[in-house]
């Protein structure tokens, strides 16, 4: 099975949405196709075996005035897996270009043919004007003020009335010319057996043009009715125009709408410096290599992911993270592509280019949730497939009624042409139903939403896991790494003041017992990878002024004691820094002060160190993975938001208990295994209607996030968590939980209002629009009217689901 997706060109509303996905899912090997009405994309998921693209693009083709973008590259060539990576990234650049171009080629015909339709309604204006003025009585007007053109036929002679005469001849043209696509359109769906908006549009001005034209040419065909007949050729020429005005305002206000794609990409750079033999030069970005030495300098924007050679600066991460404040760079830490260097020069290693990127991640994933279909959408759909067969059933009913029913139970007056009655009903009708705003109305709030949520350095997978964050009732939290920071930190530092100090007076310049022990421990534990070791030393490095420091030529004899901790000697002197086992074996004399803290430090769960110089015990360290600066304040919100809270830990029950307590957090699990994290999952879930979600970080958390109704993953953490995971908090802070469950709630109240606005519109306007009021005040609804109304419901969708954007 092949997964693709294509830009498609050409839709007008919902219905064609479901009429392109009902013909290509009948192609023998679809196994699966969906639409986009809001991003015109198809995805589809097919058996190269049994069809092929040319198969699909001609199958949407013959659908409807619609065109599929496909890809350009050649099958047949040759390449490696790497080659054909390239090729296909160099592909994609290439359609989503070509969409664009065609997209602005085609709002750019529209903006011309809403231009010249526009002209062609002034004459109708200027009639409207005089009307106006005459039912005023400033002015006398009628429609035969212009006279009669007089035809003479071999037995009869045909009267012609001039004004309804010229009408037509302004009307026609506007209709069929600058109303063409509505009639294509609608011919091919017919020729599907099917039926899309287009249908009633071509239904309903074909009608009203038809009686306006009978009644010009064959009035005699009306005589026998009461009342004088007149014609409506205005009501074809203003659908039109308000129809197209209509949709040259929705393109506009949806293009708006995936504004966050467009400035993501825009993010890239376009050109780096690289080193290739000793010479700096400019490339592409597209020609920077994996293992390239690339230099960025003050002020450029960092072309593509990798990790700092050499030289220090500060980074600002905003566009990708969503953290304001500068981040510090030096050498080892990892720099992203496209964000921007503000100070000092680097060299870094290219890491990840093209699609493997950071930035070129998040713009698939946020393409990929805006192309995805939300749940509450399906109801949409399925009124949306038989939308146009009911709308066209309550046209023809409507004109039947008024046409011999009214009459009969006395509802018309007798001076009311029935028969011209019935046809502006069921014109009406027509015109004004509109599956577009509701097409529209859960799409374009996704894309919205999801384009919002990128901004603020939230990655959302999938529309379905925004529309149901808002409903998270219980949140499980890994603890390393995702509440913590995932490394230790040193908490305290604990010197005995009573033990003999003769002995450390030659130890460092610090004039302090404390700074001289830290000076000793740090020269020792910086020959130390263990992440303990690192720890004591950064904590030391940052308590000493640099004449403290001891050369590392006086430590020798430095070993590593595998489970235990390091020794060696300094000057005369032998120093063991470890935990108890390792004094212990030593036969280190720990005194009770030193003993009676460590204990309570233990308690606490905290990992205790303690340091002896000549086997006595000077001092302890305590460590702890201690928590992100916003974890208190993410918990704390999530309490008054009502959300039950877990924490779930491979970690001691001590250290896990001491956390949670830290935090107020009632429901602890600890030391428990990967797999039972996920019958742990389970057990909630059977316990509870609530939404669950997880929060994690590791490889051990992977499948608890994939268990859970919705795994949020730490974008700091390991791939493998973040791929099975439905949203990514890209820098791991954890008010991004928090806003993923208010933007959740944000989006779906703009849902809600859209389908409210669109189902609420068609519920009261086509009643109207069929003459339920004419019975008791006199009035009907103009088809011109109509067709204002319906082209703003679908703009006024899109607009509605902008206003995310400034949330």
């Amino acid at each position: 099975m092949k997964k693709e997706i294509f830009p498609i060109i050409g839709m007008h509303c919902a219905s064609c949405k479901i009429l392109i996905e009902k013909a290509v899912s009948k192609l023998d090997g679809v196994e699966s196709v969906q639409v986009n009405f809001a991003s015109e994309k198809m995805r589809i998921e097919y058996n190269e075996n049994k069809t092929d693209i040319e198969e699909i693009k001609k199958t949407v083709e013959d659908t409807g005035t619609y065109q599929l973008i496909e890809n350009k590259r050649d099958k047949t060539v040759l390449a490696s897996p790497t080659e054909i990576k390239e090729l296909e990234r160099k592909d994609n650049r290439e359609s989503v270009k070509e969409h664009a171009i065609l997209k602005k080629e085609k709002y750019n015909k529209l903006k011309k043919k809403v231009l010249w339709v526009g002209i062609g309604t002034m004459p109708f204006i200027m009639i409207m004007v005089l009307m106006l003025l005459s039912h005023l009585n400033f002015i006398k007007f009628t429609n035969g003020f212009l006279g009669h053109i007089v035809l003479s036929g071999e037995k009869q002679v045909y009267q012609i009335n001039t004004f309804f005469f010229m009408q037509f001849l302004v009307s026609t043209p506007v209709l069929f010319i600058g109303g063409r696509e509505f009639f294509v359109s609608a011919w091919s769906a017919l020729k599907v057996k099917s039926a899309n908006m287009d249908t009633l549009v071509a239904l309903g001005t074909f009608t009203a043009w038809l009686f306006s034209t009978l009644v010009t040419f064959y009035p005699d065909l009306f005589s026998s009715v009461q009342g004088e007949a007149d014609v409506f050729f205005e009501a074809s020429v203003f659908i039109v125009f308000f129809i197209l005005l209509g949709r040259l305002l929705e393109a506009r206000a949806k293009s708006q709408t995936n504004e966050a794609i467009q400035k993501l990409i825009q993010m890239q750079a376009k050109k780096a410096t690289i080193i290739r033999g000793e010479e700096e030069i400019r490339v592409p970005i597209e020609e920077v290599e994996v293992g390239d030495t690339v230099v960025v300098r003050p002020g450029e924007k960092i072309p593509v992911d990798g990790k700092i050679k050499d030289g220090t600066s500060t980074v600002d991460e905003s566009m990708v993270t969503g953290e304001s404040l500068p981040v510090e760079k030096e050498k080892g830490d990892k720099v992203i592509g496209a964000t921007i260097n503000k100070s000092g020069n680097f060299r870094f290693i290219a890491e990840k280019v093209g699609s493997d990127t950071m930035l070129a991640q998040i713009i698939k994933m946020v393409e990929e949730a805006q192309d995805s279909e939300a749940p509450v959408q399906k109801l949409a759909d399925q009124i949306s497939g038989i939308f146009v067969p009911a709308v066209i059933s309550i046209s023809f009913v409507a004109f039947v009624f008024w046409l011999l029913v009214a009459p009969s139970v006395g509802i018309l007056a007798s001076d009311i042409n029935n028969i011209q009655l019935a046809v502006y009903v069921a014109t009406t009708v027509l015109i004004i139903a509109c599956p577009c705003a509701l097409g529209l109305a859960t799409p374009t709030a996704v894309m919205v939403g999801t384009g919002n949520a990128a901004r603020r350095g939230i990655l959302i997978k999938n529309a379905e896991s925004l529309e149901i964050a808002h409903k998270i009732g219980t949140i499980i939290f890994d603890k390393t790494g995702t509440l913590t920071k995932g490394e230790p930190e040193v908490t305290e530092f604990v010197v005995d003041d009573n033990i003999e100090v003769k002995k450390l007076n030659e130890i460092s310049s610090s004039n302090t017992i404390n700074k001289k022990i830290l000076a000793l421990a740090v020269s020792i534990e910086k020959k130390s990878e263990h992440p303990l070791s690192k720890a004591i030393e950064e904590y030391g490095n940052d308590l000493l002024e640099n004449d403290s420091i001891i050369k590392d030529s006086e430590v020798k004899q430095f070993k590593n004691l595998e489970g235990r901790g390091v020794e060696a000697n300094y000057r005369d002197y032998s120093i063991f820094i470890g935990n108890h086992r390792l004094m212990k074996e030593r036969k280190v004399n720990i005194t009770k002060k030193l003993e009676k803290k460590a204990n309570k430090l233990e308690n606490e769960g905290k990992t205790v160190v303690f340091m002896s110089i000549d086997n006595q015990n000077f001092a302890i360290f305590a460590l702890a993975d201690t928590l992100k600066e916003d974890t208190k304040e993410a918990i704390e919100t999530l309490h008054k938001m009502d959300i039950s809270l877990h924490m779930l830990t491979g970690d001691n029950r001590q250290t896990a208990e001491s956390i949670a307590q830290e935090l107020n957090i009632d429901n602890v699990t600890a030391e428990v295994l990967p797999k039972h994290k996920v019958s742990k999952i389970k057990e909630i879930q059977q316990s509870t209607d609530r939404v669950i979600a997880m929060v994690g970080d590791g490889i051990n958390d992977a499948p608890a996030l994939a268990q859970a109704d919705i795994g949020m993953a730490i974008g700091t953490g390991t791939d493998v968590a973040i791929e099975s995971a439905d949203i990514i908090l890209v820098k791991g802070n954890l008010m991004k939980v928090v806003d993923s469950i208010q933007l959740s709630k944000q989006t779906l109240k703009t849902i809600k209002q859209n389908l409210f606005w669109a189902f609420g519109y068609n519920i009261i306007a086509i009643p109207i629009a069929a003459g339920i009021l004419y019975p008791l005040s006199q009035v009907l609804l103009s088809p011109i009217i109509a067709s204002a109304a319906m082209a703003f419901s679908s703009v006024s969708v899109v607009l509605n689901s902008l206003r995310l954007k400034e949330n």
